[in-house]
């Protein structure tokens, strides 16, 4: 009976090892996401200035 809880542990430390590595994984990609996040909201923010003068123009001339 020793050796059948001996291998569910290793089992079970397998599978915990998996999931951090997952969640590593996850940590990562939103970590480098949120450094990402103010180039996109400024890129978002010149399109839409970009937009808004463009319409600005069309209706002054």
């Amino acid at each position: 009976m020793s050796t059948m809880n001996a291998i569910k542990t290793e089992v079970e430390i397998d599978k915990m090892k998996l999931e951090i590595d997952k969640l590593r994984a996850e940590t990562r990609k939103i970590v480098r996401e949120t450094g990402m996040m103010p180039f996109v909201a400024g890129a978002g923010f010149m399109a839409a200035a970009t937009g808004l003068a463009a319409v600005i123009l069309k209706l002054m001339s």
